[in-house]
Order: C-alpha cells, then structure tokens, then sequence
C-alpha cells in the first residue's frame, strides 16, 4: 500500500542529491537512508551494496575508512572505484598501520583494497593543492576479507556532522 507525504522543497533538494538520476526514485533513496533493506519493488534501481545485509561491520583490522561520497557515481567500473579510493587524501600514513582501504559511500562499505604501499600524490593538471595529500597502491583484498566487511554498514565509526573523510580503525 502507497501512502502520499508532503515534503518540504530543502528535504526534495537533499533527496534529488542523493539520487540516481533516471534510477532512483524519492522512496528508493528513502529506503537507503532509513536502512529498509533496498530499493522499491517498482524500480529498476539496482543496490550500490554487494549484499542487503547492511549489518554494523565488526572490524578487528587495522583498516582506514574512505569516505567517497564527492566522486563516486553508481555503475562505476572496478578500476574507477579503486582510483577514487586510492587518490589525493590529506592523511599521514606514517602514523598509522592500515593494512587495509575501505571504500565507503552512504556508510556502506563498497569494496576493500590491501594497501601495498603509500606515495606523495600530484595534483591533476592544472590544479594545485595547499599541502600534501598521498595516495596508495593496493589490489582488492582476498576474499575472505572482503565477505568479512563489503556490504556491512560502518557509519558508526564515523561521529555525526564529521568532517574529515578519513577514520583509523585498529590503528
């Protein structure tokens, strides 16, 4: 059974940005947001997780959590969502022993890579930067790894209206 809301137009305009466009309807991003297990039955709109488990992640390794909310688009190929994972963050990686990446939109994790080395990023053509950012080299972790958090929410990690992209687990 359907049921008509009213909204008002800044909750329409927070919606429309966390659409799909010719995807998502407002009850699928609806449905994402309130972590009702996927998206309507009318829609076309196939789920950015890998599972609907959308279970809290137990996390016992040492893993960097990446926000990738400003790039990442839904339909993005494996080695679009590795490149926007890997590059151009403000971290120190010196500081901290991450094994693994975690590639994060929503509070889901997308895919997890194996960090194999870190290296001092250059800025695109054209742009500048003020001060460093790094970014990593890695693969996909095995599989065993990837069934243990891929798919699982990791929001709590992150504390409400944070900023910074960027959390240390077991660090």
């Amino acid at each position: 059974m359907s049921r008509t809301i009213r909204i008002d137009e800044e909750v329409y305009q927070a919606l429309k940005r966390r659409a799909e466009p010719f995807e998502d309807s407002p009850n699928d991003v609806l449905r994402r947001l309130l972590d009702l297990n996927g998206a309507s039955p009318q829609s076309r709109h196939r789920l950015v997780t890998p599972t609907n488990s959308h279970t809290a992640a137990i996390i016992d390794d040492p893993v960097m959590l990446i926000k990738i909310a400003r790039n990442y688009k839904r339909g993005m190929s494996d080695a679009e969502l590795y490149a926007v994972t890997r590059y151009a963050w403000r971290v120190a990686p010196k500081q901290h022993n991450a094994r693994f990446a975690c590639a994060v939109f929503e509070g889901v994790v997308l895919e997890i890579y194996e960090i194999h080395q870190w290296r001092i990023a250059s800025p695109p053509k054209g742009e500048t930067w003020d001060g460093e950012r790094w970014e990593f080299d890695g693969v996909p972790a095995e599989d065993g790894v990837r069934l243990k958090y891929r798919g699982h929410r990791v929001d709590s990690f992150f504390p409400h209206g944070a900023q910074n992209p960027i959390r240390y687990v077991n660090c």
